[in-house]
Parts: structure tokens; C-alpha cells; sequence
């Protein structure tokens, strides 16, 4: 694997890589398998963080909700129309 090689040719330099020699760390480049189009919807969070844009964003357009039914159903709305 080019990333085990990688870390032992710079860990002498820089001995904080050593810490990714660990089993643990090779599930966190996996994504790089994939193209990068997939790659980016792999690790983003922007579909996350718009969606909770949009639900702060609904809340306060709306004021004062009836009840905490009436929210959880305005924001299953929004997330269907995101």
C-alpha cells in the first residue's frame, strides 16, 4: 500500500505520522477507492448543513409553532423538498 510506504519513508522526519501506521487509521482513506465524484458525496456535509439551514430558516419565517408536532411536520416537509 502507497500510504504504509509513504509514512515509513517521512516518519523519521515528521513522527506524528507514525500514529496512521495503525490498523484503526486505514478505514479513513478508503474513500479514495471511488472516482471523485463519488468522493465528494462521500465526506461532505454540506447536504447536512443546508438542510439544518433550511429548517432554522422555516422556524423562524414561521413565528410561533401551535404545538411541537406541528415543527416535526414542517420539517419533514422541508427535508422532502430539499
Amino acid at each position: 500500500m502507497y500510504f504504509k510506504e509513504f509514512i515509513q519513508r517521512w516518519q523519521k522526519s515528521y513522527p506524528p505520522l507514525k500514529r496512521y501506521l495503525h490498523d484503526r487509521y486505514r478505514f479513513y482513506f478508503t474513500f479514495f477507492k471511488y472516482e471523485r465524484e463519488i468522493r465528494g458525496m462521500i465526506y461532505t456535509t454540506n447536504w447536512i448543513e443546508r438542510l439544518n439551514r433550511d429548517y432554522k430558516r422555516v422556524i423562524n419565517m414561521r413565528g410561533a409553532m401551535p404545538n411541537p408536532q406541528a415543527v416535526i411536520l414542517l420539517m419533514g416537509t422541508v427535508a422532502q423538498n430539499a
